[in-house]
């Protein structure tokens, strides 16, 4: 699943790409059209002018509503990432040693090193993060919990 950030960065980048390959194109089938330039020569009359324009100009619709959504995404890009930074401050507060020891402790597993505790710790602590961070997605705490966990235990 991809968070804002990624997802902002992705309709910024379809933006900058679709726009110019648009104008470009345009431009080059304006040319070849009239003759300006006669590198291909792949529009030879006016029903290929009218077709090849109509999709250059649907790319630049394209480039022109992704760079859209992205300043949407901006701001909530933003603010996720405000709350993915306090949620691993809180993760790296609390989730300590000896938290993965009581929750080994708690569900009869003796090493902690093992899949089955890295299952329980990360579920019992993305529990304890739902409860702090209330309006946080699920999947993103148990995300953010497994990939501290993994870094660092």
């Amino acid at each position: 699943m991809k968070n804002n950030r990624e997802r902002y960065e992705d309709y910024k980048s379809t933006g900058f790409l679709f726009i110019p390959f648009g104008i470009i194109g345009i431009a080059y089938t304006l040319l070849d059209y009239f003759d300006i330039i006669k590198f291909a020569n792949f529009v030879t009359n006016l029903f290929q002018f009218c077709v090849i324009t109509i999709m250059f100009v649907i790319f630049i619709a394209i480039g022109v509503s992704s760079l859209i959504t992205a300043k949407k995404l901006k701001a909530s890009a933003d603010e996720q990432d405000d709350i993915i930074s306090k949620v691993n401050a809180y993760i790296k507060d609390n989730l300590t040693d000896d938290y993965i020891k009581r929750c080994a402790d708690n569900n009869g597993l003796t090493d902690t090193n093992d899949a089955d505790s890295y299952y329980v710790v990360v579920e019992s602590f993305t529990n304890d993060l739902k409860n702090e961070f209330a309006d946080v997605d699920e999947d993103l705490l148990s995300e953010l919990t497994g990939n501290y966990y993994n870094e660092n235990f």
